[in-house]
């Protein structure tokens, strides 16, 4: 009789541990479906931001003189800081203060074409679109932004240059506008250096307040 007991106790302490491991099992089984679930959701997301951005650079490309994307220089892309704002710059496109802007070239044709900036279709259509061109300038390499059908006014300007600080060289970035490319802001990489150098001018740069 008492061995029978300890059969049955020994039976009894098997299924538990079975049943157990069954419910451990099931729910490991649910977790991995839930991270497979969520890593494909995430990876869906980030193709669909992708086509995203390839389908408005080809739609656009060959329109109201739309020649492709513009291509930032690698030096000047990135995230930069003035004492009261911030420019973000991709590599083809420029974000200021929450404003994003899409840098495409320009074809010579449409642009010495007057007639293309009265049409109210080709304004609506390209009202999202920025033109960028590239020049040399009171010694400085630029990057000029103007909107698509601008067809007066010098537009913005940006140049990456290097000046030197309490002994130190730092990268900065030179914001400019106006016929005669007078600084408008300088914009560093970390927010902690343009509150530091928010009044600082530079010598070798062009003031307004100095004409």
């Amino acid at each position: 009789m008492q061995k029978s007991k300890i059969i049955m106790l020994a039976t009894a302490s098997l299924c538990l541990c079975l049943a157990g491991c069954g419910s451990q099992n099931k729910t490991t089984n649910k977790q991995s479906s839930k991270s497979s679930s969520l890593a494909s959701s995430q990876s869906t997301k980030k193709r669909s931001a992708s086509d995203n951005t390839n389908n408005t650079n080809s739609q656009s490309t060959g329109k109201y003189g739309n020649q492709g994307p513009f291509n930032v220089p690698s030096n000047m892309q990135g995230t930069w800081y003035s004492k009261n704002g911030q420019i973000t710059i991709a590599a083809h496109s420029m974000t200021i203060n929450g404003n994003k802007m899409r840098l495409y070239k320009q074809s010579a044709d449409f642009a010495y074409d007057k007639d293309s900036y009265k049409t109210k279709t080709a304004t609506k259509a390209t009202q999202k679109w920025y033109l960028a061109t590239e020049l040399d300038e009171k010694g400085l390499h630029w990057i000029n932004v103007k909107t698509w059908m601008q067809s007066a006014g010098n537009g913005n300007y940006y140049s990456v240059h290097t000046e030197t600080i309490d002994g130190h060289k730092v990268q900065i970035l030179v914001a400019a506008n106006g016929t005669d490319t007078w600084t408008d802001a300088v914009y560093y990489r970390s927010q902690s250096m343009a509150q530091q150098n928010a009044d600082r001018h530079f010598d070798d740069l062009h003031y307004r307040d100095e004409d």
